[in-house]
């Protein structure tokens, strides 16, 4: 945008889609941390 060779609203758009798929990806890996949890604590049931 600076030197001229893109325009201010694509690096809006593309500045609100990374901190859009950084909030998702943080809200998915919430969802999936205490099932994962729970999966290796009963994985390792059967190591131990």
């Amino acid at each position: 945008v600076v030197n001229k060779r893109g325009s201010y609203i694509s690096l809006k758009a593309i500045s609100i889609m990374m901190v859009a798929s950084r909030l998702l990806g943080t809200l998915l890996a919430q969802v999936f941390f205490i099932p994962g949890a729970k999966y290796v604590a009963w994985f390792t049931k059967f190591i131990v």
